[in-house]
């Protein structure tokens, strides 16, 4: 049977894809994707459930469930972490990344404007001198530069200085 005979044959929803990964123009990921789906006889969820160890693309496979608990694994591990972070990083430098920061920057000022106030006012206040950020947490005393947590957004300038794990827990009871 041909390639066009067989394209003609499957449901019209996967045709594109398999052609595109017969002529070669489509990623590994979508050349993956449509030759298990013709595998598997169209059925997407079978290819999650797919046990043929001789098959060359088993490790790629998609829709794996497998894949998908090892990555959430690995992105719990130090080593997940940081890639995430580096990652995160380098999307922040990019054009795109900057936008995305810009465009959520206008939302949240758009939503809290009192919050955005009362950030402008301290930030305002430790660059003239009128506050001075002290040298470790008020809760719980360790030597860091922590940041203000506001109890009242009225009230700019009653602030507590807390480290960043207390200001978060101080964040959850709010």
């Amino acid at each position: 049977m041909s390639i066009i005979e067989k394209a003609d044959k499957m449901p019209r929803i996967y045709r594109k894809n398999y052609l595109a990964a017969v002529e070669g123009r489509a990623t590994p990921r979508n050349a993956n994707k449509a030759f298990c789906t013709e595998c598997m006889g169209y059925v997407r969820y079978e290819i999650t459930n797919c046990d043929t160890i001789d098959c060359p693309l088993n490790l790629y496979r998609p829709y794996q469930k497998k894949g998908i608990q090892m990555t959430k694994k690995y992105s719990q591990t130090e080593r997940g972490k940081e890639a995430r972070r580096r990652a995160v990083k380098r999307y922040r430098r990019t054009t795109r990344g900057k936008e995305n920061k810009q465009r959520t920057s206008r939302k949240y000022n758009l939503l809290y404007p009192e919050k955005r106030r009362a950030h402008a006012t301290v930030s305002y206040a430790l660059s003239i001198g009128r506050m001075i950020r002290p040298d470790n947490c008020e809760s719980c005393f360790k030597e860091c530069k922590p940041e203000a947590h506001h109890e009242d957004y009225n009230k700019p300038l009653d602030v507590d200085w807390l480290c960043v794990k207390c200001h978060s827990k101080q964040g959850v009871k709010v």
